[in-house]
């Protein structure tokens, strides 16, 4: 496919061009280290079939001009799963910056989106660039931050741990503990085995006689937990030991914003507890996320009374699905504003569904 205005061809990328792509990436993010993506984003970045498969290319007499990656993933909210696209890696070469590349390959992406037939495309950035090809605010997850003066003081007979790092061969090891997440990404054995080549992140687990949890730590920030469950004294002990090991005072924990025993093990334990979204989504397929989501949308608002009970099952028609998408899915209780003809739904609150940073793309 060839862009005449931009004289851009537009390509799938082949095993051979991933040596390129990290150099082209490095230079295009201002990375100090060679290879960074392949080091830091392994999950994602790989020679190999399909991995090299998810990037488009945008190409200008032959040489690397833009890029985009597609990494699918199927999202968890309560019952449903939807299948996403993660979109990543977006990048225009600094010389041919302001020449619509960026704009060419999202347009792209979204054609092969629809040919992929995700339910939903998540992707971190510049929200302002990002709405204006549909994607917005959306998700919940709460940042607690923790201080170890306060643990302790809480947790005055912590229980006695037995700690061990995640091996590599067992990567899949937390993953009964993960199950306990309401929301999240699914993870089978291979994405778990693709996390473990993430260089900044390490996961650990803790038994005690109360029960078993883990966590991950983000290496690459100082006071950063982005994932972290399990039985909850067994978590907060555990957490304890790694402030105590990594000389910190104070971490900021993530979680879903949820009323699990550990959500609220964090929410006692906390000097602060802020609410943030969880970056952009953009509904791709409103019909076929409609269909999923319904049965978790009648559970989480069953207290609804009268006719409203039944209303949900009465929308048809797909873009007033869409505008009840975007509250559902988006981060605002508000937003977007209902019309008139819709106003009886405004009872409906975001299901406030969480991926974790471990996943990110």
């Amino acid at each position: 496919m060839r862009d005449t205005a931009n004289n851009l061809t537009i390509t799938r990328a082949v095993p051979a061009d991933y040596e390129p792509l990290l150099r082209f990436l490095d230079r295009c993010f201002d990375k100090p280290g060679k290879r960074w993506f392949h080091i830091y984003y392994g999950h994602i970045h790989r020679r190999a079939h399909p991995y090299i498969d998810r990037f488009i290319l945008a190409r200008k007499a032959g040489a690397i001009a833009g890029c985009i990656g597609i990494f699918p993933f199927d999202l968890k909210v309560g019952t449903a799963v939807l299948s996403t696209a993660g979109i990543g890696s977006v990048a225009a070469h600094p010389a041919m910056r302001e020449q619509g590349i960026m704009s060419r390959l999202l347009i792209e992406a979204q054609a092969a989106l629809n040919r992929g037939g995700y339910d939903l495309s998540w992707l971190a950035g510049d929200r302002c660039r990002y709405r204006n090809y549909g994607w917005d605010l959306g998700g919940r997850r709460v940042l607690y931050t923790v201080r170890l003066r306060d643990l302790i003081r809480y947790e005055t007979r912590p229980p006695r741990l037995r700690v061990h790092q995640v091996p590599a061969r067992a990567a899949h090891e937390p993953a009964r503990l993960y199950g306990k997440f309401e929301t999240g990404v699914v993870r089978d054995r291979a994405r778990w085995r693709d996390l473990r080549r993430r260089k900044w992140y390490r996961p650990v687990i803790a038994e005690s006689r109360r029960g078993r949890a883990y966590m991950v730590a983000g290496e690459h920030r100082d006071g950063w937990v982005p994932e972290i469950q399990g039985e909850p004294r067994t978590a907060l002990g555990l957490l304890v030991r790694h402030m105590k090991k990594t000389h910190q005072d104070k971490v900021t924990v993530e979680y879903p914003y949820a009323r699990d025993a550990l959500a609220q093990a964090l929410h006692h334990a906390a000097c602060s507890c802020v609410m943030h979204d969880r970056n952009q989504i953009k509904v791709c397929n409103v019909d076929a996320a409609w269909k999923k989501l319904l049965p978790e949308m009648r559970k989480r608002h069953a207290r609804a009374r009268g006719p409203l009970r039944g209303a949900l099952d009465a929308v048809r028609h797909t873009g007033d699905r869409k505008i009840l998408l975007d509250r559902l899915l988006g981060f605002h209780d508000t937003l977007p504003v209902f019309p008139e003809k819709l106003a009886r739904f405004e009872f409906l609150r975001p299901l406030g569904w969480w991926m974790s940073e471990y996943d990110s793309v």
